[in-house]
């Protein structure tokens, strides 16, 4: 099999994942920071290195009893939300990304005092150089599968003057999980997905899941996926894929339906529908259950399953499941 250790090193940090979260919290209480309730939360961060900001805005909702303005910025700069009385996270696994080291910038000329979370790079560098704080991730991993780290961190920095409902224990229980119990499970996810196009949809509550389970599948198993969610994508690409006027391509299509117990009784009612006028159609489907006690146990379980499923869909194209080098490619493209 080609790319074995890349393989074997993925399925180490797979095994390893909810561990991320306790030694996150660890990280975010040695760093003696000195923060004050804000205005707003800023993230900032591109790809694998934005992903935390997308799941902390989806779980903040149920885990805060504040209402907490939260903004994830993929771009250039910062977005116009930010001000002086912001908590700014610049978030670049590498150090090295070329938007966010803007956005770090920009803060800097604004008299913020970002926070950068690194594994090493430009960023890390410019964080000690202007005696900020910085929250050093381990090297030699992927972004996307840094996001418990991330996670944490912020989650642990923002409970100093947000009530989030003993956040800190429930970062610790998480690593309780046992990844080897979905196992099974991804690879048979996995073995449906070949040569097929997962489309990933979910209730609204649940969205950056299902981006999460989408970005997966393009890094990990070098595949095209796409993501939308109900009832919104009931007004528009269920059409465009539903009705494609050529059979043998729109058959190439296949759903990852993520469901949970708690969606709103129509949200369900559509997934039944969606599900079978698709079939209808030739399109086949697989079902995910949103699994836990709450939101966050939920958000790990599933990440662990899209893991899996995405690296069981790598063996079976036999590609590299860890780099992108299309994604180097481009940024050294970008530097000329």
């Amino acid at each position: 099999m080609p790319f074995e250790k890349n393989f074997k090193e993925l399925e180490r940090l797979i095994l390893s994942f909810p561990k991320q979260f306790p030694a996150g919290r660890e990280m975010a209480e040695r760093e003696m920071v000195s923060l004050k309730k804000p205005e707003n939360i800023i993230v900032c961060g591109m790809g694998g290195s934005a992903l935390a900001g997308d799941i902390l805005k989806m779980v903040l909702p149920e885990v805060s009893g504040d209402g907490i303005p939260l903004f994830v910025h993929r771009n250039y700069g910062i977005p116009r939300e930010a001000g002086r009385n912001s908590l700014i996270f610049i978030i670049s696994y590498s150090g090295n990304t070329e938007e966010t080291i803007s956005a770090f910038s920009e803060a800097l000329k604004i008299g913020q005092r970002p926070l950068v979370i690194s594994s090493g790079g430009k960023l890390s560098q410019a964080s000690r150089k202007n005696n900020l704080p910085l929250f050093r991730l381990p090297p030699d991993i992927p972004p996307r599968m840094s996001i418990g780290y991330q996670l944490s961190i912020i989650l642990t920095l923002i409970s100093r003057f947000y009530s989030l409902a003993g956040i800190k224990n429930r970062l610790r229980e998480l690593a309780g999980i046992n990844p080897r119990d979905s196992r099974r499970k991804g690879k048979e996810i996995g073995d449906f997905f070949f040569k097929r196009i997962p489309l990933v949809y979910s209730s609204e509550s649940h969205w950056a899941i299902a981006r999460l389970w989408k970005i997966k599948f393009n890094e990990n198993a070098k595949t095209p996926s796409f993501f939308n969610v109900l009832p919104e994508m009931n007004h528009n690409e269920m059409t465009g894929i539903g009705e494609f006027r050529f059979p043998s391509l729109r058959k190439k299509f296949a759903l990852v339906l993520l469901r949970d117990k708690k969606d709103f009784s129509p949200i369900k009612k559509r997934m039944d529908i969606l599900k079978r006028v698709f079939r209808q159609v030739g399109i086949d489907s697989k079902e995910v259950s949103l699994e836990g006690k709450d939101i966050l146990e939920k958000m790990v379980r599933s990440v662990i399953l899209a893991d899996w499923s995405s690296f069981y869909l790598a063996r079976r194209y036999g590609v590299d499941p860890v780099n992108v080098r299309l994604v180097e490619k481009f940024k050294r493209l970008m530097k000329k």
